[in-house]
């Protein structure tokens, strides 16, 4: 009797189904972690430019026309935090004059970015005397 060697059709089929999960499994982590890193890259700058922007307000001089009060103020940047009008990052900011410390105020900057297609943002709020 002679004995065949070889596989046969269904260990294939099984074989490469098998494989081809494991592939599709690889690639749907790939992807995820691909889109995560350039979310938490967007966050970064957020936050550096956010941090950026409240410095300089905090260091600005009393009376300064950034610091003018109850008013937002906009601005866009790009990724490296500078001026750019097409820039991803949308900054803005409000002071406002606290009511019971007139001579104080509460000063909050807001940096909108969109991540496929849903909003985030990134906000630093704290009070000026």
């Amino acid at each position: 009797m002679r004995s065949l060697s070889g596989f046969s059709l269904i260990e294939v089929l099984v074989a490469a189904a098998i494989f081809l999960i494991g592939v599709t499994g690889v690639v749907s982590a790939v992807a995820t972690s691909s889109s995560q890193r350039g979310e938490a890259r967007l966050r970064a700058a957020a936050a550096d430019v956010a941090q950026e922007r409240m410095e300089l307000l905090l260091s600005s001089a009393r009376g300064a026309p950034e610091l003018a009060p109850d008013t937002t103020h906009a601005e866009r940047r790009a990724l490296s935090g500078a001026l750019d009008a097409t820039g991803p990052l949308r900054v803005s900011w409000t002071v406002q004059t606290l009511p019971r410390v007139p001579a104080a105020s509460r000063v909050r900057v807001l940096v909108e970015f969109t991540v496929g297609g849903v909003n985030r943002e990134v906000a630093l709020e704290t009070n000026r005397d």
